[in-house]
């Protein structure tokens, strides 16, 4: 069975490969890759190593990893948007003694949703972190 496996995994380097191959061929001059394709790309690395895939589909190496990062990002929040919204609950670290920051955050939405957090302590930036994942934006 592991070797019907790797020769699967293989099989989709290949099939990648294949598919990037088929739209050099067919492209204008100065066309850049469909984000399909990135994709595919990006959903190979962790099968294979970032090294591996940039090679065989002729990609530059940084732009695949910056791309590989941003999805790393994205899963990472979309996680702790589901938990926060399937608790109610968003976990915050202990304030350490000796702070004398203080911050108040209030957000309000179009439909009048409003949110106010008021902290003592050196949690500013974390509460501003909170917020967004709470009103599910990006700052």
């Amino acid at each position: 069975m592991a070797k019907i496996e790797r020769a699967g995994a293989r099989g989709a380097l290949a099939e990648a490969e294949r598919r990037f191959g088929a739209w050099r061929e067919s492209r204008r001059r100065g066309q850049r890759i469909p984000q399909e394709l990135w994709q595919v790309a990006v959903d190979l690395v962790g099968r294979y190593s970032l090294e591996q895939v940039a090679e065989r589909l002729a990609l530059n190496h940084q732009r695949l990893e910056n791309r590989v990062e941003a999805r790393r990002e994205e899963r990472f929040e979309d996680r702790a948007r589901r938990r926060t919204r399937a608790t109610g609950f968003v976990e915050v670290g202990m304030l350490g003694d000796g702070y004398t920051d203080e911050c108040t955050i209030e957000v309000e939405d179009g439909s009048g949703g409003k949110l106010s957090v008021r902290l003592n302590g050196g949690a500013c930036a974390e509460a501003a972190e909170i917020v967004k994942t709470l009103w599910g934006e990006r700052a």
